[in-house]
């Protein structure tokens, strides 16, 4: 009995994953990652990613995206990670990890699958207004490191804001009564001119952004707007974003 237990929720899972996968694929839309809900755990697929073989807890070879999955389920809390690879010739092998993105980096790999459990980053998901994933890390830390830990973690970045549903849902969350804040990625451009960190203009009919320090490069969202730190050296708190809807971000 337990085996079919087993099965059946393997198979309930590959449905899972093949009705999300097929139907993002049909609307034509730019995913930063995708995300597959399953009975057993909420996981995320990254195309064209893998992790270092010697990394690996385990390696079977031969297996296809599903058996792999189906060995991860075996392992149970000791597979974090795991990653399916072509190795040319038709054959392949399955890469398990005991350890999260945020530990164990993936690399780009045109032959490769990536799938990382949601569990294995170290915050909290929650769906916000503007239909992105935010996780929101556990740990404080400064601005350099806020967003080298969000680009760890495949299709995820630092927060940018560019919809009025973040920006009024953020502010009004915003720090306050010694509450560190949130760090934005917003980079300073010849001292008085800003840009989002994936080179667009912040759109000042949404955000309010104050200059203080021409030398200051840290932002932060704190009362209402987001501003210089010059007096805040963190470390902050720390939101990454990612897109598993396609939509505008």
């Amino acid at each position: 009995m337990t085996r079919r237990i087993h099965l059946l929720l393997v198979s309930t899972t590959a449905f899972l994953f093949m009705t999300i996968l097929s139907s993002s694929l049909t609307q034509g839309a730019e995913r930063s990652v995708y995300i597959i809900e399953s009975p057993l755990f909420d996981f995320f697929m990254a195309p064209n990613m893998t992790f270092d073989r010697g990394s690996a807890k385990v390696i079977l070879p031969g297996l296809n995206n599903c058996s792999c999955r189906s060995a991860c389920f075996t392992y149970g809390d000791g597979c974090k990670a795991w990653s399916i690879v072509s190795l040319g010739n038709g054959l392949t092998e399955c890469r398990i990890a005991d350890e999260g993105p945020m530990t164990l980096v993936p690399y780009k790999n045109e032959s490769s699958t990536y799938f990382f459990k949601m569990s294995s980053v170290p915050g909290t998901y929650k769906w916000e207004a503007d239909n992105l994933l935010y996780v929101a890390l556990t740990s404080n830390m400064t601005t350099q490191d806020a967003k080298a830990n969000c680009a760890k973690i495949p299709g995820h970045r630092l927060i940018i804001v560019k919809s009025k549903a973040t920006y009024d849902h953020f502010l009004a969350r915003a720090a306050g009564n010694g509450v560190p804040f949130w760090v934005m990625d917003l980079n300073k451009i010849n001292g008085n001119e800003t840009v989002w960190g994936d080179g667009t203009l912040p759109d000042l009919a949404i955000v309010t952004i104050d200059l203080n320090n021409p030398n200051e490069l840290t932002f932060v969202l704190y009362a209402g707007r987001i501003e210089d730190a010059a007096e805040y050296q963190g470390p902050f708190r720390v939101l990454c974003q990612a897109n598993p809807l396609g939509v505008g971000w």
